[in-house]
């Protein structure tokens, strides 16, 4: 059983965990190589330069907020296309996406290289390390139109349902720039790391990109293929989750805006921290990631049972991790926090932080799980207010919608099958507002079941819509009073 088809069918806890482990592992690779980074500068070099890159990270979250939206919205509409989109419909997605998606990466670099002085001052960045968080800032922007596509790709990538492939490119591009870092940042500092990072983000973008277009395309790019309906469905997804992800950015900004006028002691210490209960905390975002996917690919399967299912096992594994995760930062956070730093107050610093924030971690874990649930389900284009606008959108040749539809159907005509095997009918009545779509329910219905029943059962039988349609309800109330009254 493939990747793929592992969401949809079989026990759900294990289809999870399968499908999680790599998206975890890979998520845990990211943050490794970002700790790997604050350990190299901060061990190599000083107090100084860990703050100039702790502030560089926080200004440059700004922008990559606009990445996890991106990256976290396309994956989405690739998880909720694939069990119904042809190819070719995929391959048009697709280059949709990479396309907006590398004109906001261009723009975001330009309006980052031009701001990011600015926005370091406001952050009371301390004067004698402000050069160098932008020398850091600048050199990491040009790796930009690389990184956003890098992770666009992937999470295209794992929304089809392949998710080790995406693990085994983080796990190189990861060695590639601690191998960078450890060569680079002892004559060139923080310039050396940010360059190691810049690289590896093109080797990543260049491998992923060819990649996705082996394997999940049909088609080379033609300018025909750029559709403005792509780019609605792309933006009505990314911008709310651009929205949430800002929300963090700005917490974050304000906190190291606050730590300014304690020093860069502080600022060191609160960024070795930070980046440690990142990387403990990959996990859950790993694995509210791949909830995403499960439950965007089982709501376009028509399968909410197995999506509630789903959630429930998901809150369970959730809450065992980061209870553990909560004990590891309060009884362990000396000996962690001097994995960064031999400097004494950075470490007293960082400790404090980790002893109070990791109990925030619980319920952290839970919302993540339940803004997974709104990603998945209510945020991929399926969420119609009513069944009249889903026929609409079938009517005028929506090929998502059709094929959920014809999904829809398939399974209707399976159960009425049994149904004829059992009791042998010559008519059968659909009612309800759904009666009315003749042609789009009625008859492909009456033809999927004829198809589904032994010859001697199909010889007579009728898919009609019945007479009165929807009014059948009011017109039986009506009938009901009556009959009660002439009593």
């Amino acid at each position: 059983m493939n990747e793929e088809n592992s969401l949809l069918t079989g026990a759900v806890r294990p289809a999870l965990l399968r499908y999680a482990l790599p998206i975890i592992l890979s998520m845990v690779a990211t943050q490794f190589y970002a700790v790997a980074d604050t350990m190299i500068i901060g061990l190599r070099l000083d107090a100084d330069a860990l703050a100039a890159v702790s502030n560089a990270s926080t200004v440059l979250m700004i922008f990559l907020f606009i990445s996890g939206g991106m990256e976290l919205g396309g994956g989405l509409l690739v998880a909720a296309g694939k069990p119904t989109a042809t190819k070719h419909e995929m391959t048009e997605l697709l280059y949709n996406l990479l396309f907006v998606d590398e004109i906001i990466a261009l723009l975001t670099t330009a309006v980052g290289f031009v701001t990011l002085p600015a926005l370091l001052r406001l952050i009371n960045t301390p004067a004698e390390i402000l050069d160098t968080a932008v020398l850091y800032g600048r050199i990491y922007l040009m790796g930009l139109p690389f990184l956003m596509p890098y992770d666009l790709s992937k999470e295209c990538v794992m929304g089809c349902g392949d998710s080790k492939t995406p693990l085994k490119v983080i796990v190189a591009t990861s060695v590639m720039n601690i191998v960078l870092d450890l060569v680079l940042v002892g004559p060139f500092g923080v310039a050396g790391a940010a360059a190691a990072t810049a690289a590896a983000q093109v080797a990543g973008a260049v491998y992923m990109v060819a990649f996705l277009r082996r394997t999940q395309m049909d088609a080379a790019f033609s300018p025909r293929m750029l559709k403005a309906r792509y780019a609605r469905d792309i933006f009505r997804l990314s911008a709310p989750n651009s929205v949430q992800q800002a929300s963090g950015t700005i917490i974050t900004t304000v906190k190291q805006g606050l730590l300014g006028g304690l020093g860069v002691e502080a600022i060191a210490g609160f960024s070795c921290a930070g980046k440690l209960s990142s990387l403990l905390m990959m996990p859950v975002f790993g694995f509210v990631q791949s909830t995403v996917f499960f439950i965007a690919q089982n709501t376009a399967a028509l399968q909410p049972g197995r999506v509630k299912e789903g959630l429930r096992e998901g809150r369970r594994i959730l809450l065992v991790y980061s209870l553990g995760v909560v004990a590891v930062c309060i009884g362990l956070r000396g000996p962690l926090l001097r994995l960064f730093t031999t400097d004494p107050a950075a470490a007293s610093y960082g400790c404090t932080m980790l002893a109070f924030e990791s109990v925030t971690y619980l319920f952290v874990a839970q919302k993540h799980l339940f803004e997974a649930r709104l990603r998945g389900a209510q945020k991929m284009g399926l969420d119609a207010p009513d069944g009249r606008t889903i026929f609409e959108a079938a009517a005028v040749g929506d090929a998502r919608t059709q094929a959920v539809l014809n999904h829809w159907i398939n399974e209707i005509a399976q159960g009425l099958a049994g149904l004829v095997h059992i009791f042998n009918p010559q008519l059968i009545l659909i009612g309800g507002g759904v009666s009315a779509q003749q042609a789009l329910l009625i008859d492909p219905l009456a033809e999927k079941v004829r198809a589904s029943v032994m010859p001697a059962f199909a010889e007579g039988l009728e898919v009609k819509a019945a007479a009165l349609q929807n009014d059948a309800g009011l017109v039986g109330a009506v009938y009901y009073f009556r009959e009660m009254h002439e009593r």
